[in-house]
């Protein structure tokens, strides 16, 4: 069964089922939002904008509670997790890393406890020289 027209990643049941949270983009150019979407599908019942440093579509996830989804947001290269309450508040940071990336999390049945999956992006510059033999040709 279709729960939506438009382009949807990453969906996740609120705690009851109630609702799916999901990665939502309306056009193929529109930028990724949060969306609410009834499971029996239909339009979407409510969209959350993101500021452009979220990395949609992520992993996301309902607080047990079911009045917040819980996201990425990475600025800079530096990840923390971010509350959207469901009921339009303004979202509330949760983390604070100072640096590496969140690949993936998880919240404990009582969201006092998380765990979280990081990365580092570790970049060189190698200058390699005196190239001999038939692979030199390639590079």
């Amino acid at each position: 069964m279709e729960i939506s027209e438009a382009h949807s990643e990453m969906p996740a049941f609120s705690p009851y089922g109630t609702l799916i949270a999901c990665s939502y983009q309306e056009m193929p150019t529109a930028r990724w939002q949060i969306a609410l979407i009834p499971p029996e599908g239909g339009p979407c019942l409510t969209t959350f904008a993101l500021p452009r440093t979220v990395d949609l579509p992520s992993h996301i996830c309902w607080t047990p509670d079911g009045q917040s989804i819980i996201y990425v947001d990475t600025c800079a290269g530096v990840s923390n997790l971010w509350r959207q309450p469901v009921d339009g508040g303004a979202p509330q940071q949760i983390t604070d890393l100072k640096s590496n990336q969140i690949v993936w999390f998880a919240a404990s049945t009582d969201c006092k406890e998380l765990v979280l999956s990081l990365s580092s992006v570790i970049s060189d510059v190698v200058l390699i020289s005196g190239l001999r033999g038939t692979w030199a040709h390639h590079i």
